[in-house]
């Protein structure tokens, strides 16, 4: 009886742990981005109504949620499955409709040519996406939060909140 409670604490464990270490292995661990930088980095972004938005990484959703009354398409991109599932029982229960979830990694999507984008990934993962965002992209705006995005300008620099606004 000891033995079975154990190895069910056991595998409990084990599952919380890899879902921990799931999306590192991918691109970024998961933390939540802080209300003040959020909203900064929004406003650096400068949305309207005819933009579609990119939150690479959306974690549990909320910028693709702050963002969707002030463009035309919100669009969130998250590898983990259990967090895209939380987003989409999140868009369901506030129908909302210019919201889209895409459940995969960034680097096998493409991404429209126009568009304003929310990253905050590890260094790493920022060292890489520039070259895919400019490869594929014309006239992006993308602000990144902790770390600039490699190869790309920077244009605005938050130096508080350590937020890059890096346009193509």
């Amino acid at each position: 009886m000891l033995l079975d409670i154990i190895i069910a604490i056991l595998i409990v464990l084990f599952i919380v742990f890899l879902w921990l270490i799931y999306t590192r292995i991918f691109g970024a661990e998961f933390y939540s981005t802080p209300k003040r930088v959020r909203r900064t980095m929004l406003n650096m972004l400068k949305l309207s109504k005819k933009d579609i938005f990119y939150d690479l990484g959306a974690g549990f959703g909320t910028v693709l949620l702050e963002a969707a009354p002030r463009v035309k398409q919100s669009i969130g991109f998250e590898i983990d499955p259990l967090r895209f599932l939380i987003i989409l029982i999140r868009l369901k229960l506030r129908k909302i409709k210019n919201v889209k979830m895409i459940h995969g990694n960034i680097f096998k999507s493409k991404l429209e040519p126009k568009s304003k984008i929310f990253v905050f990934l590890s260094k790493e993962t920022n060292e890489k996406l520039g070259e895919k965002l400019r490869s594929e992209l014309k006239e992006a705006i993308i602000v990144s939060y902790k770390w600039p995005v490699r190869g790309l300008k920077i244009v605005e620099k938050d130096n508080r909140h350590r937020i890059y606004r890096h346009k193509i």
